[in-house]
């Protein structure tokens, strides 16, 4: 493979960072996990933080998984504030894909690149700058939001046509089949246990 197309291949592809598991992390070796925080954890702009990634956060806190959030925003107030609703400590300034910010944020964890994976939903900067590192990589896609920035977009088509080239030589990943999120699994065992439909929330 072309060395600067290897780069931008992740490691797995998910539909939602709750895909992600704790336990399929762990499973991989992975103590440590860096995240970008537009349309990955949230969507672009949004300050809306989902049931579904609280309860991901708190399967990671089980598992002794660390996690910081190293984002390119260029809205600090914002991002300070979604760090500390979900308890997490975030890095200013990363400028992915440039590699001083993963290797602050794996100081701040105590992790190493083998140990470490970084999850994102863009190829040239979360993927490609962690692959160059050595970082275990996850890729969301789709991403959250299709609002974006207009540089982004643009990049998105260049995105697109690597994309398209890597999937036709059979060297781009299948995505995991999604996750049954933990509180509608509860929800659905609530309900067999009832006899009738769950109570809307």
């Amino acid at each position: 493979m072309i060395p600067s197309f290897k780069l931008i291949v992740p490691s797995r592809i998910v539909t939602r960072i709750t895909d992600a598991s704790a336990a399929s992390l762990r499973q991989r070796g992975i103590a440590a996990v860096i995240t970008d925080l537009d349309n990955t954890l949230v969507p672009w702009k949004s300050r809306e933080i989902s049931e579904d990634v609280f309860d991901w956060l708190a399967a990671l806190k089980r598992e002794n998984i660390k996690i910081v959030i190293a984002s390119n925003t260029m809205h600090p107030k914002r991002l300070k504030e979604i760090a500390e609703r979900m308890d997490i400590p975030y890095i200013l300034g990363v400028r992915k894909p440039w590699p001083a910010g993963y290797r602050r944020s794996m100081q701040l964890l105590g992790s190493t690149p083998e140990t470490t994976a970084m999850i994102g939903d863009q190829v040239f900067t979360d993927i490609m700058g962690a692959n160059a590192l050595g970082l275990h990589t996850i890729l969301l896609r789709p991403q959250l939001s299709t609002h974006e920035f207009i540089w982004t977009i643009f990049v998105r088509q260049i995105e697109r046509l690597a994309i398209g080239y890597l999937t036709a030589q059979g060297r781009w990943p299948t995505p995991d089949a999604p996750a049954v999120p933990a509180h509608a699994v509860a929800a659905s065992v609530g309900t067999e246990k009832s006899g009738g439909d769950a109570p809307a929330r």
